[in-house]
């Protein structure tokens, strides 16, 4: 078992979930990415635990929506690992700017606001070009999914959160220079928008000069292309790439994180 899983908390809640797998595993990458931030995030993964905090509020606004595979949820491993990772990052680093690019049905985005929720303080500035059922897809990098009918992006996000967010729609090309000037020293950035080599580099680029020192970046989907890999190489920074647990494509390096 990984250094990281002593607490007794910990032992037993591993206990608890030992049918499901690659729960371990979802521990194990939290644990490498506290030892890459110099962050204790496992602390923050009991408050996921409690259904009421979060998986029931999403599970009220999705159980009349036909055209969202999932109505029920097991438990919070039930979620992709890049949204536990970005909640207990939230948490551990208590930001006053959060920045994301991307946004779909707003999982992620609920993540995130139920930590500055938690935190009692932040605000998440989300850019994203929506890919209405009724339009088609916006992006150019092949990815077809759109949001249901008749939803607009960011619609599972629970009504209670949407205090804390700053949500603008359209292109990030356009949008995410002018969130730069407004909104001075990000905390935070997540990529998580069109998966294009030309897009990916744009917005790196632009986050990165917006981070303060000690800001965090990270970056979904770095199997797409490059960008992410040249990106790194080009401000000399060694980055923690991480794969996704419990997916058929486990062994694939997945995303990226990076401190200023």
């Amino acid at each position: 078992m990984n250094i990281f899983l002593k607490s007794s908390w910990l032992k037993i809640h591993l206990n608890n979930f030992k049918k499901i797998s690659g729960v371990e595993q979802n521990f194990f990458l939290l644990g490498k990415v506290s030892q890459y931030t110099g962050l204790n995030l496992l602390e923050y993964v009991e408050e996921l635990i409690d259904r009421e905090f979060l998986i029931t509020r999403f599970e009220e606004i999705v159980k009349n929506e036909p055209n969202f595979e999932t109505k029920k949820f097991q438990n919070i491993f039930d979620f992709r690992f890049f949204r536990i990772i970005l909640y207990c990052l939230m948490r551990a680093i208590k930001p006053d700017n959060v920045v994301e690019t991307g946004i779909m049905h707003g999982l992620s985005s609920g993540f995130i606001l139920a930590a500055l929720e938690k935190n009692g303080n932040g605000t998440l500035h989300s850019i994203d070009a929506p890919s209405f059922f009724e339009t088609g897809p916006t992006n150019q990098d092949d990815y077809q999914e759109t949001l249901p009918p008749g939803r607009k992006p960011g619609w599972i996000v629970p009504n209670s959160l949407r205090k804390l967010w700053d949500l603008r729609l359209g292109k990030s090309r356009e949008l995410l220079p002018k969130l730069s000037k407004e909104v001075k020293s990000w905390d935070f950035f997540c990529h998580d928008s069109e998966h294009t080599y030309e897009n990916m580099s744009f917005e790196l680029n632009i986050a990165w000069d917006a981070l303060k020192n000690g800001g965090i970046l990270i970056c979904d989907n770095i199997e797409a292309n490059n960008s992410f890999k040249d990106f790194c190489k080009k401000i000399k920074k060694d980055p923690l790439l991480l794969e996704a647990p419990n997916r058929t494509f486990s062994n694939l390096l997945r995303f990226g994180l990076i401190v200023k």
